[in-house]
């Protein structure tokens, strides 16, 4: 059973007859996705709400791959007695890419007096991408600043139980400005879900704002998670199976396994999402900032020459002629901007393959 076969078993269960659980609260993370502008106000007025029964139909389709499960997800909830009447308001999208900046948020009322702030992922916007790999060696950026000012703006403005949720880079957001937030807001807010979201840098996870809110994540990965091993966390994780094997393709929770209206739990992550973690965490260790720096600006750069502004265009079946062009473009380089980007290039290898060599051994210790 997956997300969609969930909602229809429950989709005659009222919030008072099975109150939100995990499962719930990332279908709200995966509707936040949606392109809600002009139709959900962006204000937090609860007067200019809108049902989700009634966006169902002014939504503009969007016919993307990585959309196409999140339109059915729409419909499914629409039309079922336990979503249909959910309320949205307080609507942000805001994408500026000579900031490097893609943010967006939607507000959920579930109940009288109780909410849940969904805070999208990474988007199939390059920008938002890049975003991304600016956390490997950026304290702050610029999306996880609005998500301080969104949560804060919520918890001053809304009365009752309030959650955060996110997936991908938005279950990131949700947890760091969680992390900032006054001692007092942090009180009001009651928990936060995390779904195969990229960790934080050390500096938030030793600050106290960080361990204020700790005891409130809920975080959960697939067990071959390739986002979700990015950085660092200290939160207990939940590992969960997948119907699927490939760790990029498990990113896509459509593929997560439910079973008795919880996610089927497995044992552990996957050798080869272990060997990544140690080795990503290894990488971010020992190459400076600086030079993480010029190679993110330097890779994509070479995509926006190209005119690349998503990364649909990778799904593609002309998806090999788009990276041969962009290979094509690399050898135009200068020394200054080519040499760091093989020499990392060189590094991921190296340190890939000492990472292999040392499960190995591990492996073969555990079976003497």
């Amino acid at each position: 059973m997956n997300t969609i076969d969930y909602i229809q078993e429950v989709q005659y269960d009222s919030f008072y007859d099975r109150p939100y659980g995990e499962i719930d609260y990332l279908l709200l993370a995966e509707l936040s996705y949606l392109p809600f502008d002009t139709f959900v106000t962006p204000s937090w007025d609860l007067n200019q709400v809108q049902r989700l029964s009634d966006l169902e139909q002014q939504i503009p389709l969007d016919p993307s791959p990585l959309m196409r499960e999140r339109y059915q997800l729409l419909h499914k909830m629409a039309h079922s007695k336990r979503y249909k009447n959910l309320k949205l308001l307080a609507f942000q999208n805001i994408v500026e890419p000579q900031n490097n900046l893609q943010f967006s948020a939607v507000t959920f009322c579930i109940a009288p007096k109780t909410y849940v702030l969904a805070f999208r992922g990474t988007d199939d916007s390059l920008v938002g991408w890049k975003e991304d790999l600016l956390m490997s060696y950026q304290e702050e950026i610029p999306a996880q600043i609005l998500a301080c000012h969104y949560l804060t703006e919520a918890l001053t403005k809304l009365e009752g139980d309030i959650d955060a949720t996110g997936h991908s880079k938005g279950g990131n957001l949700a947890i760091y400005a969680a992390s900032q937030l006054t001692h007092l807001l942090s009180e009001k807010l009651k928990s936060i879900y995390s779904f195969d979201a990229p960790g934080l840098h050390t500096s938030v996870l030793d600050s106290q704002g960080y361990q204020r809110i700790s005891h409130k994540i809920k975080r959960y990965i697939p067990e071959n998670s390739v986002v979700g091993v990015f950085l660092y966390s200290q939160a207990p994780t939940q590992i969960i199976k997948s119907s699927v094997q490939n760790g990029m393709r498990q990113h896509n929770t459509f593929t997560w396994e439910i079973e008795e209206h919880a996610f089927s739990r497995a044992p552990g992550l996957s050798t080869s999402s272990q060997q990544l973690e140690q080795t990503m965490a290894q990488l971010v260790e020992e190459v400076p900032d600086a030079q993480l720096a010029q190679i993110i600006q330097t890779f994509f750069s070479l995509m926006e020459h190209e005119g690349i502004t998503s990364i649909n265009i990778f799904f593609q079946k002309s998806a090999w002629t788009t990276i041969l062009k962009i290979l094509q473009r690399g050898q135009s380089l200068s020394s200054e901007q080519w040499k760091p980007l093989l020499q990392f290039a060189q590094l991921v290898v190296q340190v890939w393959q000492e990472t292999k060599r040392e499960w190995s051994s591990i492996k073969n210790q555990s079976e003497n």
